[in-house]
C-alpha cells in the first residue's frame, strides 16, 4: 500500500475514534481520508484549493454512494468558514504546501468546536532541499500548534520518514 493511503488510514482511524459528528478534510485531493471520515460522520466536507481535484473527489464520492458531503473550493489559509462548526479536522500530507503552515493551522483552529481535534499527518525533518523549509522537528510542530491555539495530545513517529500530530481545542 503506498505510504500515502497507509498514512491517509491510520489519520481516518484516529478521527474516527473520536467520533465525529461533523468533520472537516483539508487539502481533501480525491478524497481519501474524507471518503472513510463520511462514512462515520453526519456532516462531511472536503477543501481543496484545485477545483478540478474536487471533482475527482465528488466522482469518487458518488461511486461509493455517499452524495451527502460538502465540497469548498479554498485556500487553507482562508478558509471562510464559520467559527467553532466541526468536531474534527484532518490533513493527509497536505500540511507542507501551505506557504504558511501556521496560519492554515490557525484557519483550522476557528473551525473547530471546543473540544475539537486536529489530525494531520506531515513528513519529519528528512533533509529535503525541494521542501526543506516546510518539514519540521516535532519540538517545531508542537511550537506552531501552540501558536495558533491547540495543545498537542499525541505525536505519532511511523518511521523517521512521517508522523501523524493529534492537536486539541480548549476553548
Amino acid at each position: 500500500m503506498p505510504l500515502y493511503r497507509e498514512v491517509g488510514l491510520s489519520v481516518a482511524r484516529i478521527a474516527i475514534r473520536s467520533r465525529p459528528i461533523k468533520a472537516l478534510d483539508v487539502a481533501t485531493g480525491t478524497g481519501f481520508v474524507l471518503l472513510s471520515l463520511a462514512k462515520f460522520s453526519q456532516l462531511s466536507c472536503g477543501v481543496d484549493i484545485s477545483f478540478n481535484i474536487l471533482r475527482i473527489a465528488k466522482s469518487k464520492a458518488r461511486k461509493e454512494h455517499l452524495i451527502d458531503i460538502e465540497y469548498i473550493n479554498a485556500d487553507a489559509e482562508n478558509l471562510c468558514l464559520r467559527d467553532r462548526i466541526f468536531d474534527v479536522v484532518t490533513c493527509n500530507f497536505g500540511i507542507f504546501f501551505f506557504p504558511n503552515q501556521t496560519e492554515a493551522i490557525r484557519e483550522m483552529t476557528h473551525a473547530l468546536k471546543p473540544g475539537g481535534r486536529l489530525i494531520f499527518s506531515t513528513y519529519s525533518q528528512i533533509g529535503s532541499y525541494v521542501l526543506a523549509s516546510q518539514f519540521h522537528s516535532a519540538k517545531e510542530w508542537v511550537r506552531i500548534i501552540k501558536k495558533a491555539g491547540l495543545s498537542l495530545v499525541d505525536m505519532q513517529r511511523h518511521t523517521p520518514l512521517y508522523m501523524i500530530i493529534v492537536a486539541g481545542k480548549v476553548s
